[in-house]
């Protein structure tokens, strides 16, 4: 779909609707820390900031040269954002002025989920190469690779104390890592299952994932079990 609608919760009624369809269609969105603005990633490589109350579009950023934008994420300060497009590169952004501050090729095949902003200057990308990258933001520098998956990374998310990493892929699994060590620490494998997100519970002892199976997982980190 190309528009991006602002619900209330309470009444399901919508309260604003934007319509992006000459960008394509909307690939991803995030949402201020704040609740203020979101962000809509295209997939003409543009993104636009949206006002949360008005659904007014505040400033884009971003450009067609890019291929897709696949992946976008606001940065903690609300003013920087960072983007995943299709020719590989992650981007960091100043939504203040728009001007790209920082390019990273990052992934061969594209740039397919970030995560992370861990002590407000690193991020985590993973790609279409299997792979899971850790990046300091200061000067673009590739901090550690995950490898282990054999399939594109479709989805990250890391727990609330910053310590472990989930990542979900086409391969049918969806690693936990240890981010300090670098290695996995739990493995979750369904062959019926092409998995695309995972969300770490609030507890941190249980991990949420899904995918093409239209079944969601509840995995207690050391046994896994479906509902």
């Amino acid at each position: 779909l190309g528009h991006v609608t602002m619900c209330d919760v309470d009444s399901n009624e919508p309260i604003w609707t934007v319509e992006l369809r000459k960008r394509g269609g909307v690939t991803a969105l995030d949402v201020l820390q704040d609740g203020s603005r979101v962000i809509a990633a295209t997939y003409a490589g543009i993104c636009s900031i949206i006002d949360s109350k008005t659904g007014q579009v505040l400033c884009e950023i971003g450009q067609k040269k890019y291929g897709a934008a696949t992946c976008v994420a606001f940065g903690q300060d609300g003013r920087r954002v960072i983007t995943g497009n299709d020719d590989g590169a992650v981007r960091l952004w100043d939504s203040g002025d728009l001007t790209e501050k920082l390019k990273i090729d990052a992934h061969a095949g594209g740039v397919t989920c970030l995560c992370g902003w861990l002590e407000g200057n690193r991020i985590i990308s993973g790609g279409r190469d299997n792979l899971v990258k850790l990046w300091n933001l200061a000067d673009g520098r590739e901090e550690k690779i995950f490898k282990g998956h054999s399939f594109g990374v479709a989805g990250l998310a890391t727990s609330s104390d910053g310590r472990r990493l989930a990542s979900a892929s086409g391969d049918h699994t969806v690693k936990v890592w240890d981010i300090a060590a670098g290695k996995v620490i739990f493995n979750l494998e369904s062959p019926d299952e092409r998995f695309s997100a995972a969300a770490f519970h609030p507890d941190g002892l249980r991990l949420i994932a899904g995918g093409s199976g239209r079944v969601v997982y509840l995995v207690r980190m050391r046994a896994a079990a479906s509902c």
